[in-house]
């Protein structure tokens, strides 16, 4: 078994746009780190945008664009978030409960726009996610450390059967709740050892 090396210390955020990347995948990101970061969610920006043009060739521009950047953005949030980087990054010793659920809110805005340009209007789904996503949120953040993780994957599930018993699938996004709650209930909240090369 190899020495596991866990290194809680980052570097200095960069300046300018380097320092924007620092900001979202964690300083002292690692060319493995980054490389996941780009590729995986390139290929799933690639794979919604062929999707969309064969199953919904009507759409207008606009709304394709959405639908890649929402296939961009939460797969890359679930990689990125789930890097060692990014872990030491955003459960620094400054960050506080309130820093974590504040990124939850951030994600208000794509459930709202799930509701109105994937689901016709669809305000029963737009806030009963959004309830249950900033109440998991907290209820994952009250518990003990040691219990978080298994409290996080139960609400990630039921996240799941609610989608499916509760407010329904979407026929055109019925990736995007899971996705949704995979970055951020996941692999955003729970603390982890941030493991180095």
């Amino acid at each position: 078994m190899t020495d596991k090396i866990i290194d809680w210390d980052y570097p200095a955020v960069r300046r300018g746009i380097s320092g924007f990347f620092d900001k979202g995948a964690g300083p002292g990101a690692t060319a493995a780190e980054v490389l996941l970061q780009l590729l995986l969610p390139g290929a799933a920006t690639l794979a919604a945008y062929l999707y969309a043009q064969t199953v919904f060739p009507d759409w207008p521009w606009w709304k394709l664009l959405l639908f890649c950047f929402l296939a961009f953005d939460m797969v890359g949030g679930i990689v990125t978030n789930a890097t060692s980087s990014a872990k030491r990054w955003f459960h620094r010793a400054t960050q506080t409960r309130r820093n974590h659920l504040g990124f939850i809110v951030l994600h208000l805005f794509h459930i709202a726009l799930v509701a109105i340009v994937f689901r016709d209007f669809d305000w029963v789904y737009g806030l009963a996610l959004s309830a249950f996503l900033l109440s998991a949120a907290a209820l994952v953040l009250a518990f003990p450390l040691y219990l978080q993780r298994p409290i996080a994957l139960f609400l990630f599930a039921l996240g799941l059967l609610l989608e499916i018993y509760g407010w329904g699938t979407s026929s055109e996004l019925p990736w995007f709740t899971s996705f949704l709650l995979l970055k951020l209930l996941v692999a955003h909240l729970l603390l982890e050892e941030p493991y180095r090369p």
